[in-house]
Formats: structure tokens, sequence, C-alpha cells
């Protein structure tokens, strides 16, 4: 999350890490961009974060009406900890296992360039925090006979 500007009113905009727009209103309201374009207008189009609670508003017709407020977070520390509390939860890029094809047959002509001319024995390869021994196929395949 990075402070991109400023406005005349005390309004702090930041720029969250998935690279939508978070801003810190003085009014005590916090609003975060939309990931996609609103359909009708084709803008992009901001929502509050912050907290709700629920109000019982009795009316003639109905006693039991209950109304949400959008609570008010007064102190700008705490505006901004609320939007960096969203961005760490909601807009960290997700971790992926997949890679491309190419990528991994790159990375192999790399290594072995510049590994020729060194015999590696073993190679240790540490997956999720479980340690693998990697060994030669082809020494494997010799002394078992396979």
């Amino acid at each position: 999350m990075k402070l991109i500007k400023i406005t005349n009113k005390g309004s702090l905009h930041f720029r969250l890490t998935d690279g939508r727009l978070g801003v810190c209103y003085e009014s005590g309201y916090v609003r975060v961009q939309t990931k996609g374009k609103n359909m009708y207008h084709g803008r992009h189009t901001m929502y509050q974060i912050n907290k709700m609670i629920k109000v019982l508003v009795p009316t003639s017709w109905n006693p039991e009406n209950i109304n949400y407020d959008r609570v008010k977070i007064n102190n700008c520390v705490d505006r901004i900890q609320r939007l960096l509390d969203f961005d760490n939860k909601n807009c960290q890029p997700k971790p992926t296992d997949f890679v491309p094809k190419w990528k991994h047959e790159n990375l192999l002509c790399a290594m072995e360039a510049q590994t020729e001319g060194h015999e590696v024995k073993d190679v240790t390869v540490i997956i999720d925090g479980h340690k693998y021994k990697v060994k030669d196929t082809y020494e494997y395949n010799t002394r078992y006979g396979k």
C-alpha cells in the first residue's frame, strides 16, 4: 500500500497492493475501489469498508424495523490501519504452484549450463517445508539394473 496523494480537504489516497484505489476521508469513512468496472457507466465505483451496526428504528407499521449504520472512524491513524488491514487481507496476490512449460525448460537449460563440467551427486529440494532428496536417474538405473 502506497500513499499517492493528499487532497485539499485532507483525504488520503492510497494505491493498494492489487492496484485498486483506497481513500481515507476526514469525515471518518474509508472507501475502496471495486475490482471491475460498473456495467452501466463503465467506471470503477467506490464502496465503504467501515464496520456496520444494527440500529432498531421502530415505525408505526413495523415496530421491529432494523437499519444498518456505518461506524465513523474519527482518528486518522485508525482509518489508515483499517485500510491497511483490508489490504493485507484482501489485496495480496495469490501464490500459484503452476510453472509454465517454457519457463521450466528455460530453468533446466540454465541449470545445465551452470553445472556443465561439474558432477552433481545429490540435490536437496524443499517444498512446503518438506525436504526431498533428488538423485540422478542415470546413476540409479545403472546401479539397480533398470
